[in-house]
Parts: C-alpha cells; sequence; structure tokens
C-alpha cells in the first residue's frame, strides 16, 4: 500500500510534470496546480503513507516553482475534508451524514469543502494569481487554522 500511494501521488506528480515542462517552456508560458491535502499539513489523514505523500505534494511544489521559474509558476491546493461519493461509499449513508455535519460544525465557514470549491481554487491561481508562485492554498473552510 505504501508503494501504491507513493507512486501515485508523489511519482505521478513529478512524472507528469516532466512529461509537460518542455513544451511550457517552449511556449514561455505556463502553470501548474498541483494538488495536496491538509492531511500534507497537519500530518491527519487516511494513512501515514498518504499524509506523507501530500507533505510530498507541498515540498515538490516549492522546488519545481523555484526550478522552473520564470516561464512557468507552480503552486498547490490542499484542501480538507471534500463531500464526495468516495467518503460517502466509505462510510454509508447514515455515517456520512454525520461525520460530515460534524466536520461542518467545526469549521469557522460552517460547511465542508465541495469539489467546486477545489476547482474554483485552481483556477484562481491559473485565472488571476500571476504573481504567484511555491504557494499552497488550504481550502477547508478555516478547519486547519481553527484547530
Amino acid at each position: 500500500m505504501w508503494d501504491r500511494i507513493i507512486a501515485v501521488n508523489v511519482k505521478g506528480l513529478f512524472f507528469c510534470s516532466r512529461a509537460v515542462v518542455p513544451e511550457m517552456q517552449r511556449r514561455g508560458a505556463g502553470c501548474i496546480v498541483n494538488i495536496a491535502s491538509t492531511a500534507g499539513i497537519r500530518g491527519v489523514g487516511s494513512s501515514i503513507a498518504y499524509c506523507a505523500s501530500k507533505a510530498a505534494v507541498i515540498n515538490m511544489t516549492m522546488s519545481f516553482s523555484q526550478a522552473f521559474a520564470p516561464e512557468i509558476r507552480v503552486n498547490c491546493v490542499a484542501p480538507g475534508f471534500i463531500d464526495t461519493r468516495w467518503h460517502l461509499a466509505r462510510k454509508g449513508v447514515g455515517d456520512y451524514e454525520s461525520y460530515r455535519d460534524a466536520v461542518a460544525r467545526l469549521t469557522p465557514l460552517k460547511r465542508v469543502c465541495r469539489p467546486e470549491d477545489v476547482a474554483q481554487a485552481v483556477l484562481s491561481f491559473i485565472d488571476s494569481a500571476d504573481m504567484a508562485t511555491g504557494q499552497t492554498l488550504v481550502v477547508d473552510g478555516g478547519m486547519t487554522t481553527h484547530l
């Protein structure tokens, strides 16, 4: 399980970046937005391997932002709990709704993150953050800074 998680989250990110960077450099511009998790910041998540892999994503984002500058900006979005079918499948309807509602009550914004919230953060890095590189934007309704 460790090898699989590291292969997908760390090696996959590295090889995808390596594949796209030459074309972005040829064009003289580009933007990469990686997806991490608050688990990579707080060390709390579904497994140690997952937390370590998402911390690696955050660190690689900072490293890539230096290596690929000035043509390519590299940033990262780190969501917290996201309201998705994946969580529902793991917990079942009743347990999932109770857990989701408990998480929402703990966040200053009193709701959990939706996929659209993550998409909005990614688009903000692409469309309107021309001076941002090497940054990680936490999208969790304030949970990480609140706890």
